[in-house]
């Protein structure tokens, strides 16, 4: 469903697609299938941000 009303119908694998999902929810998402056969929704990753530390007081090592 999207705003009230069915935004498609059909068999899982064919409605639960990242295109389908990605446009009904607003958010960028893949779909994998397990070894199990389920299909799984999956948020992309971010890109880790460096991390950058203030090292104080190394004169007395």
């Amino acid at each position: 469903m999207r705003d009230g009303a069915i935004h498609c119908a059909g068999r899982p694998e064919d409605v639960l697609t990242a295109e389908t999902l990605s446009t009904v929810y607003g958010v960028a998402v893949s779909v994998e299938r397990t070894e199990s056969g389920r299909l799984t929704c999956v948020p992309p990753l971010r890109a880790a941000r460096p991390q950058t530390f203030e090292v104080h007081g190394m004169d007395s090592l």
